[in-house]
């Protein structure tokens, strides 16, 4: 396996905010977490990726506690692309894609190929900060995959925080697309998500939280199930089938 948990949780004031017992996430693996707003998923990958240390249990890359691990090695193994990302300083696209090459000694190895991949090569001698919201999201993509840039793929976790957001159809599936491409060669992949349409068409997996705690796991042909998902979300749903593409989709009702 390449990520696993156990019996993680945050409290804050007393309230648990998260209350995940067991998590494993395998080479080859898209795991799409869903749930409701405030439902813990930004916190559960925040935990996940080492950026916040739980109040209890205990978070494993490559069988190795997170807080064993040296900032730049797990850098090298685990790339983290969050809703948003500010700079303080004036880049350009490229050189912003460049910074994930930092726990590497820098460089630009796997730059270009990254930007081609997130579609983004067009953008390289913008200002990152003259950029739309989905083209910025773009060079963040770029970004983590010039990070991972020389780790084996069966060593590689890639977690994408929201990715979607901002995007326009077409880059919404691009996106999603390359991350299932990096699962097929054996990366784990972990992802938030809110539409429903996009995790059946791109997850292998999928964890529905509610509340900060886990309503089922599994396989998403398994757990795509208006049940499951109206339980989820608190709102009924039925399963409709897409006339154009031929996926499911669900709406209420």
């Amino acid at each position: 396996m390449i990520l696993s948990a156990e019996g993680l949780r945050v409290t804050r004031a007393g309230r648990v905010l998260l209350q995940v017992p067991h998590l494993v996430v395998a080479p080859g693996e898209v795991l799409a977490v869903l749930g409701a707003n405030g439902a813990g998923k930004s916190t559960l990958l925040r935990c996940l990726s080492g950026e916040l240390r739980p109040d209890g249990g205990e978070v494993r890359l490559l069988g190795r506690p997170l807080p064993q691990w040296p900032a730049r090695g797990m850098a090298r193994h685990r790339a983290v692309m969050p809703q948003a990302s500010a700079l303080a300083f004036p880049l350009r696209a490229r050189e912003v894609a460049a910074l994930g090459r930092i726990p590497w000694g820098g460089g630009d190895a796997g730059v270009e190929a990254a930007l081609a991949a997130a579609g983004a090569e067009h953008l390289a001698e913008r200002w990152y900060g003259t950029l739309s919201g989905g083209e910025a999201q773009r060079v963040q993509l770029a970004r983590v995959l010039a990070q991972l840039h020389g780790t084996p793929p069966g060593r590689s976790l890639l977690m994408l925080d929201e990715p979607t957001a901002s995007l326009d159809l077409r880059h919404q599936h691009r996106i999603l697309e390359v991350a299932r491409a990096r699962a097929a060669e054996g990366a784990a992949v972990v992802m938030v998500l809110h539409d429903l349409h996009l995790a059946a068409r791109h997850a292998t997996h999928v964890l529905l939280l509610r509340e900060g705690v886990p309503l089922a796991a599994g396989p998403a042909r398994e757990m795509l199930d208006a049940a499951l998902l109206s339980a989820t979300y608190g709102v009924r749903l039925r399963r409709v089938p897409d006339a154009v593409g031929g996926a499911t989709i669900f709406v209420p009702g």
